[in-house]
């Protein structure tokens, strides 16, 4: 209980950007892992969707440049798996690997983002909620922006 209290405190030094965040989301990243890593106890939600946010905000804008961390994108994968049907954690992973994507041009992250928001559309029912919608274009922004800037062997994308 005192690591997840930790990791929320953490959350919100990084929503306040005071200290090093990236210290704070390596740090949260650790105790995550840690956590997911336990037999003995069990993560709250809460708490693994509360990390997720954070990542959002340190790595979803593109501008900034940098690359998220390794580990960072291997504890959100570890946490997808203890939260299979956690859309939002679906959309973050995705989001972080078409960040790295952007940065690195790896077609592996390109393919395991694009193959995990292609499972999102395709696992609702009829109606899709907009909000999904909407985190799934936020998601793909960056590569229209690669394609409108030609930045990646003259616009064409990764094959599958």
């Amino acid at each position: 209980m005192v690591k997840e209290h930790l990791v929320c405190a953490l959350a919100q030094q990084v929503r306040l950007e005071l200290g090093d965040v990236m210290q704070d989301i390596e740090e949260m990243t650790a105790l995550i892992l840690e956590l997911l890593d336990s037999d003995t106890r069990t993560i709250s939600t809460s708490t693994i969707t509360s990390f997720a946010k954070v990542v959002g905000i340190r790595h979803g804008s593109l501008g900034k440049g940098n690359r998220p961390p390794a580990k960072v994108i291997d504890c959100l994968r570890k946490a997808k798996i203890r939260l299979p049907d956690s859309d939002e954690l679906s959309i973050m992973l995705a989001r972080t690997l078409l960040d790295r994507f952007c940065i690195a041009y790896s077609n592996d992250d390109y393919n395991e983002g694009t193959a995990i928001l292609d499972k999102i559309l395709t696992s609702h029912t009829k109606s899709i909620p907009r909000s999904v919608t909407a985190h799934c274009l936020v998601c793909t922004c960056p590569i229209g922006c690669i394609l409108e800037a030609g930045s990646f062997g003259g616009g064409d994308l990764p094959h599958s």
